[in-house]
């Protein structure tokens, strides 16, 4: 035990509050004050569902956790972190309620969950799904739907004559389209995705 744990210690008793005793499940009156402050330590193993990591604390007074619940600081959002640091804390101070929150310094990322009850808008110049590298823009289905509906028309339009070798019907398709603008781009202007 070092000088300032001493010294906190004696202050407790000298004010007739008791010290934390994890074995009986104490906190202490109130619990350590230490324990009101966030640490910051290594996170060994992260749990496949981001709810949980074990962690090592950077402070020497502290020993490595394990399962800690990790809050995200958005709601609905889990992060699976292969290595890294975050932050730990205890609720109200007490010994057995540690949490992590994310600082995630030096942290490599696995995997992120945003869920949500209604929706969830991206506003960006662009937005890249799967990787940047071989992105495409994809297709809008009410894009895609108008395109088709447009070549359906075009070809319902056409009047076949017998013996012109199908030459009416492509002229009256080309005319049609070429009237509709034909073709037009079915890409979303901010979505890329490969």
């Amino acid at each position: 035990m070092g000088l300032i744990d001493s010294f906190g210690r004696a202050v407790r008793r000298r004010l007739g509050l008791r010290d934390a005793d994890p074995a009986a499940g104490l906190a202490g009156d109130p619990a350590e004050i230490w324990r009101w402050g966030v640490y910051s330590a290594r996170v060994d193993t992260c749990a496949s569902d981001g709810s949980t990591v074990d962690v090592t604390p950077e402070d020497p007074r502290l020993s490595p956790m394990q399962g800690v619940p990790v809050r995200g600081g958005i709601p609905g959002m889990t992060a699976v972190v292969e290595s890294g640091r975050c932050m730990v804390g205890w609720d109200g101070g007490d010994p057995q309620k540690p949490y992590a929150v994310p600082h995630w310094a030096s942290s490599s990322l696995t995997s992120m969950t945003i869920q949500a009850g209604t929706k969830i808008v991206l506003k960006a110049p662009t937005v890249y799904g799967g990787d940047e590298a071989g992105a495409g823009f994809v297709a809008l289905a009410a894009q895609v739907d108008n395109r088709l509906l447009q070549l359906k028309n075009a070809i319902t339009a056409g009047i076949p004559i017998p013996n012109d070798g199908g030459a009416n019907l492509q002229s009256t398709i080309l005319a049609f389209l070429a009237f509709a603008g034909w073709p037009q781009t079915t890409a979303a202007t901010k979505f890329k995705a490969v």
